[in-house]
């Protein structure tokens, strides 16, 4: 049986939770705290108590989840980048403390991952998405009042998550899974009258905050999630008419994002114009002349960022490009104008070459072939639908901000973690 459920007392009120809700409470509230009120980041540390605690709790269940069949692929890929992760730092002669550093911020996600796999359940998981949906209608009014009456917009538009600039790399991976949870509900018509009307409108309002908040991206994110739905998942003919207003709602509010940013119509033109070749060349730069963009990591990278071929191999080193002052950042003092650390397709390349890149890649390939499996399965079929939906949003993100690798990369593990357990659960523990 896990032991992962608490019970906080309050004055007179008690509160029942447990440590997967903890953490992500916390990877809430620490976030909106430094975002908002420019309090220390030091404070995110606070994020791993909850971690450390549920897995010292159950150790042998978290122990016995790493060697469950479906799972090993995982085990055995993180324990080989783990060993290349000390070969190039020792290569790259790193300072120790980068090292630690490094490695956990690379492992923490995946420690919860593992952790939440070993003890959620049910009712944990409805807590979770409880607060997630309660945080959703947080995040709309704030949205609203910080649009329209304190005159906040684009990149400093991020509701509960802030106002500074790029906050709303946060909203992006906050709406990738909430739009997961909405579409498998309108294309799958699994939802009673009441839950679909709320998806209907919760999924409008992601569209208007995306355009209030020039989160062009967004919107191709949900246009593919809602493909890869359709395509998966059983053809209805009462989903027809929802489909046709999600549809409608996103080439209406994205006409929006263009009528208020009319600089962005160019997008549209270049795309029929040159298609997906001209829309990547646009993205050589990301914000200055001078910088990288999304486009060219590789090429931009070799050439002013990673001096030799063994960089290019093995990277700068785990820890080694991190801008975080509490360690040895010269790398990024030096580099930071190129921006590299804005996404983390560059981010990754940089401190761990090709091989490092290649390395986490093959984890998502992984858990997608744990989905591809499930969905060949008429009792899994849903559940796989939505594991192969949240692998395709998440490296969309991947490549095009950091979210996956910050303080709200939690809710991405947790997710992924409650859709494994589903799409594997069938399989049976003697099997595992």
């Amino acid at each position: 049986m896990p032991k992962s459920n608490l019970k906080i007392k309050l004055a007179r009120y008690e509160i029942r939770t447990d440590y997967v809700n903890l953490t992500i409470f916390m990877s809430f509230v620490l976030l909106f705290l430094a975002q908002t009120f420019n309090v220390s980041s030091t404070i995110y540390f606070l994020i791993d108590v909850p971690i450390i605690l549920m897995i010292w709790k159950n150790l042998n269940r978290f122990l016995h989840v790493l060697m469950w069949k479906p799972i090993i692929p995982i085990t055995l890929t993180l324990v080989v980048i783990f060993i290349f992760m000390l070969v190039g730092s020792t290569m790259n002669n790193v300072p120790l403390g980068n090292v630690v550093y490094g490695i956990y911020k690379y492992y923490r996600g995946f420690l919860f991952f593992f952790s939440t796999l070993a003890v959620v359940d049910s009712a944990s998981e409805s807590r979770t998405f409880s607060f997630l949906k309660g945080i959703f209608w947080i995040n709309v009014v704030l949205t609203v009042v910080e649009f329209f009456f304190l005159g906040i917009n684009q990149d400093l538009l991020g509701g509960v998550f802030g106002t500074i600039v790029g906050v709303n790399q946060y909203t992006n991976l906050y709406f990738v899974i909430i739009s997961v949870y909405c579409i498998e509900k309108i294309v799958n018509r699994d939802a009673d009258r009441k839950e679909l009307k709320q998806v209907l409108i919760m999924s409008a309002c992601m569209l208007a905050i995306a355009a209030l908040a020039e989160m062009k991206y967004f919107f191709a994110e949900f246009l593919l999630l809602l493909l890869i739905a359709y395509l998966c998942l059983p053809k209805k003919l009462k989903s027809i008419f929802s489909i046709i207003l999600i549809i409608v709602a996103i080439i209406g509010f994205y006409n929006i994002l263009i009528y208020m940013f009319p600089e962005f119509a160019n997008l549209v033109n270049e795309l029929k114009r040159g298609g997906f070749v001209r829309l990547a060349d646009l993205q050589r730069h990301y914000s200055t002349d001078y910088d990288i963009g999304r486009a060219v990591i590789f090429k931009y990278s070799n050439q002013y960022l990673l001096p030799d071929e063994k960089n290019r191999l093995i990277g700068m080193g785990v820890g080694n490009v991190t801008s975080s002052s509490i360690v040895n950042n010269s790398f990024w003092v030096k580099n930071q104008m190129t921006h590299y650390d804005q996404f983390y397709t560059s981010y990754l390349y940089n401190e761990q070459g090709i091989v490092g890149f290649i390395l986490y890649c093959l984890l998502y390939f992984e858990i997608f072939i744990i989905g591809l499996k499930a969905l060949l399965k008429n009792k899994t079929r849903k559940y796989g639908t939505i594991l192969i939906m949240l692998v395709c949003g998440y490296i969309m993100i991947f490549v095009y901000n950091m979210a996956i690798y910050s303080q709200l990369c939690f809710i991405a593990f947790w997710a992924l973690a409650v859709m494994v357990k589903k799409c594997i659960k069938d399989e049976g523990e003697e099997r595992r």
